[in-house]
C-alpha cells in the first residue's frame, strides 16, 4: 500500500457567524474558492493532476455543491468533487477518505477541505440582522411528522413512519449541544471554575500565537469586494478576546439552564470558515519535488451516548491507541476540539493527562477562542498539527473531537525524515 502525506495545509481566518461576523456579506463559495486556489497556486501545482476535492461540512454544503465549488474555482473539469458529513468531524472524515483513496492507490493527489457558514448558504439575510447567530434553515415541522396543508385524494393511504430523527427513548434536546455539555458537567463533576480557567488559557494561547505570527503560513487572506467598490481583507481570527480575564469569564451568566455550568464564555462561538489539506501519495510528492509536512497514519470513529456527546474524544482516542499500540504520552502535539471547556477538562482527566500532555494540548489555542465552524474544524486541527510539526520538528500528532449526535473521531499524523 502507498502512504498519504500532507504537502500543505491552509485555512481562512475564522469569523463569528451571523450579523456580527466579518463574513456576514458573503457565502460559502466566497470562502472556499480562495482557499482552494491558494493551496494550488502557492504550491505551483498543475490543477490537472488533482484527482478530487472532498469537502466536509455539517450543514453548509450538500446536493453536489462541492462539484459546483470545484467548477467555480476554475479547476479542470476532470477534477471530481464530493462532500462528507459527520457533523463536527465532517472535514476530519474528508481527511480520512482522501488519505484512504491514496493509500489504496486509487488516487495520487486529493484536496480535503472543510467549510461552514453556520446554517446558511449565502450572506446573512435582512431578517437576521440584529438577531444573534446565523440564519436558520429548513422546516423541521414536516420532518417531525407534520403534514402539508390540504387533503389527499380519497384513495391515498398514510403509512406508519419510523422516527425522522431519533427513537422515542432519546430526548430531542440532544440537538442542543449546550444541554449535552450541561449534562456532561453534572454527570462527571466538571466544575464551572475548571471550565472557566480552561477557557481563559484558550484565549491566552490564541492571542500569543497571533502576536508571534504563528498563523502566518496557516491563514489565507480572504478579500471581500463590496458593491460600493470598497474592499476588505480578512486575515486574522475574529473571536479571540483581548483583555479578557478569569473574572470576566466567570461573570458571564449560564446559557442553558438557571444555575448552570455552561456559559457563552466557556463554550465555542458560532463561526464561519474554510480550510484545505493538500494530500499526495509519498511517491507522487517525491516525483513532483514536494517535501511533505507529515504523513497520515490512522483515523477512527466511535459512537457515544448522545446526551453527553462531548465525551467523544475519550473513547475515540482510546480506540485509536488500542489499535496502534500507542500511549497518550507518545504524542508531541495534541488537538482536542474545544466545543465546550467542560468536555476538554473531562477528556484530559479520563485520558490521564500529566502536566506534559497539558503543555502539548492545543498550543495555538482552540475553538473557545478561535471558533468552531463545525465541519471545517478538522482541517483547522490538521493545519495546526502540520505547521507546528514543521516549525518545531515534532514527530507524532493526535487530533480528536466530539461530534453532535453522539460520536467521537481521532486521527494520527507522523512527521518523518523526508529525504
Amino acid at each position: 500500500m502507498k502512504e498519504a502525506v500532507i504537502v500543505d495545509a491552509c485555512r481562512s481566518a475564522i469569523g463569528r457567524a451571523g450579523d456580527r461576523g466579518v463574513y456576514r456579506a458573503i457565502g460559502p463559495n466566497d470562502l472556499m474558492v480562495p482557499v482552494l486556489n491558494t493551496i494550488i497556486e502557492r504550491n505551483k501545482l498543475d490543477p490537472n493532476l488533482i484527482d478530487e476535492v472532498i469537502i466536509g461540512s455539517a450543514a453548509t454544503i450538500g446536493n453536489a455543491m462541492t462539484r459546483n465549488t470545484v467548477m467555480i474555482a476554475g479547476l479542470p473539469q476532470s477534477v471530481a468533487g464530493s462532500d462528507t458529513a459527520r457533523q463536527c468531524a465532517s472535514s476530519s472524515n474528508a481527511i480520512a477518505v482522501a488519505a484512504h483513496y491514496i493509500i489504496n492507490d486509487d488516487a495520487d493527489i486529493i484536496i480535503a477541505g472543510g467549510l461552514e457558514t453556520m446554517d446558511r448558504r449565502g450572506p446573512v439575510p435582512p431578517s437576521q440582522v440584529g438577531q444573534r447567530g446565523a440564519g436558520g434553515g429548513g422546516d423541521l415541522s414536516r420532518l417531525l411528522g407534520g403534514q402539508d396543508e390540504g387533503e389527499y385524494p380519497p384513495d391515498w393511504k398514510k403509512a406508519n413512519l419510523l422516527p425522522a430523527f431519533l427513537p422515542p427513548d432519546v430526548p430531542m434536546w440532544i440537538y442542543d449541544m449546550g444541554r449535552t455539555a450541561e449534562e456532561l458537567s453534572m454527570r462527571y463533576g466538571i466544575t464551572k471554575e475548571d471550565s472557566d480557567a480552561f477557557a481563559l488559557t484558550s484565549h491566552e494561547k490564541a492571542l500569543a500565537a497571533q502576536d508571534a505570527g504563528l498563523f502566518k503560513d496557516e491563514i489565507v487572506p480572504i478579500t471581500i469586494n463590496y458593491e460600493d467598490g470598497s474592499t476588505e481583507v480578512i486575515d486574522i481570527d475574529q473571536c479571540p478576546r483581548r483583555g479578557t480575564s478569569l473574572e470576566r469569564i466567570a461573570a458571564v451568566p449560564p446559557a442553558y439552564r438557571e444555575g448552570g455550568l455552561v456559559t457563552a464564555a466557556n463554550s465555542c462561538p458560532r463561526s464561519d470558515g474554510a480550510g484545505a489539506i493538500l494530500f499526495m501519495s509519498k511517491e507522487k510528492a517525491k516525483e513532483l519535488g514536494y517535501k511533505p509536512m507529515c504523513t497520515f497514519r490512522h483515523a477512527v470513529a466511535i459512537g457515544v451516548d448522545p446526551t453527553v456527546m462531548g465525551i467523544g474524544p475519550v473513547p475515540s482516542t482510546q480506540k485509536i491507541l488500542k489499535r496502534t499500540g500507542m500511549k497518550i504520552s507518545d504524542f508531541d502535539i495534541i488537538e482536542i476540539n474545544e466545543a465546550f471547556a467542560c468536555q476538554v477538562v473531562y477528556s484530559m482527566r479520563e485520558l490521564g493527562f500529566t502536566d506534559k500532555e497539558v503543555e502539548k494540548l492545543n498550543p495555538k489555542g482552540g475553538a473557545i477562542a478561535i471558533g468552531h465552524p463545525l465541519g471545517m474544524t478538522g482541517t483547522r486541527q490538521a493545519a495546526v498539527i502540520a505547521h507546528e510539526m514543521v516549525r518545531r520538528n515534532l514527530e507524532w500528532g493526535l487530533a480528536t473531537l466530539c461530534v453532535g449526535g453522539g460520536q467521537g473521531m481521532a486521527t494520527i499524523f507522523q512527521r518523518e525524515n523526508y529525504a
